[in-house]
């Protein structure tokens, strides 16, 4: 479990420089925290549990200058410097496993779904020299796996996809039993396949035309937004029952209860002397297309609270690469977290 900084003093959440002259020492952190970059310094994270409370100061491993968290806050997925491959980390920097690039965290934040090459390597083209002038790319099957933090890894079954070429994410779901297989390709992005994870065996569900595909943390909803960007389908992945039709937007995230969702608006340009419509997120309400709360700026930033309604939610501001972070409640009221920090996404 994760461990932060936290000065041995009387009261209240402690921060590393808390008390004057206070030992540092090392307590357990809670079991589901959530992890922003420390405006003060970026080689630290702030730990904060989902009420907002600030629990500490995390010093980041070596290397890991953007990460994704497990679910509960107790390991970080961070990218390699090789692009093909990402490293689970401990809270000492301790890389408890490597995995292809790509990879996501179950709902158990134990393990990990991965679509790979039978040898565990990120599925790319491989060229073939055919002849002294020329070459050949061909591109393997493609495999679901899952791997756990403790070592174990196992062949869910081979990975359902559009083409070759595209670029394939799997969302798995331990309490569920269930793998969402995701395929985008020219900018477009739909659901290729949903497979029980335990045996490989393919379920129905009749695919969407859409640009951005959301899975929820448990995978018992998925969302497709269409190309235009004006319309979004949520469903029920068990039942194909539509839960929810929201307007214009990308849904970015699902909440765990089903009830909410993150929408992105890329915003527009106009013609000249027309008004222009500024980049913005925001949380609605599924069943009424109901806006909860709006900030202006790019999505960045997005963690999920695990079981819940609660989103921490980056946007960076036009004309800045540095995000504010907020924790947006269930009832559309949010706490402002820090401004203007560099996101955990890079």
């Amino acid at each position: 479990m994760w461990r932060v900084l936290a000065a041995a003093c009387a009261a209240g959440p402690l921060l590393v420089s808390a008390c004057a002259g206070g030992a540092a020492v090392p307590v357990p952190a809670p079991a589901a925290v959530v992890y922003y970059r420390d405006p003060a310094d970026p080689s630290l994270a702030i730990v904060a549990g989902w009420d907002g409370k600030v629990r500490g100061r995390l010093p980041l491993p070596a290397g890991a200058t953007s990460w994704q968290q497990s679910p509960d806050g107790a390991y970080l997925l961070v990218p390699t410097g090789a692009g093909d491959t990402s490293r689970v980390m401990s809270p000492e920097g301790r890389v408890v496993l490597t995995v292809a690039s790509g990879a996501t965290w179950a709902d158990d934040s134990r393990h990990l779904c991965v679509i790979a090459d039978v040898s565990g390597r990120f599925p790319g083209g491989v060229v073939t020299a055919t002849g002294p002038n020329t070459t050949s790319t061909g591109f393997p099957p493609a495999h679901v796996f899952i791997d756990s933090v403790d070592g174990a890894s196992r062949r869910v079954a081979t990975a359902p996809r559009f083409s070759p070429v595209s670029d394939s994410r799997a969302y798995c779901s331990i309490r569920r039993d269930r793998v969402v297989v995701v395929s985008s390709s020219l900018g477009l992005a739909q659901v290729a396949g949903v497979l029980d994870l335990s045996n490989g065996h393919r379920l129905r569900f009749d695919a969407a035309g859409s640009a951005m595909v959301a899975v929820s943390p448990d995978a018992a909803y998925i969302a497709e937004s269409n190309q235009s960007g004006t319309a979004t389908t949520v469903r029920d992945v068990a039942t194909g029952r539509v839960v929810g039709r929201v307007g214009e937007g990308q849904v970015r995230a699902i909440s765990a209860s089903g009830r909410l969702a993150v929408r992105q608006h890329p915003g527009t340009v106009g013609p000249p002397a027309s008004l222009s419509a500024s980049p913005s997120v925001d949380v609605v309400e599924l069943a009424s297309g109901r806006i909860l709360w709006v900030a202006n700026g790019s999505l960045a930033d997005l963690v999920v609270e695990p079981d819940g309604s609660r989103f921490l939610v980056g946007a960076r501001p036009a004309g800045t690469d540095l995000e504010d972070v907020w924790l947006v409640h269930a009832d559309g009221t949010a706490a402002g977290l820090a401004r203007r920090v560099r996101p955990a996404t890079g």
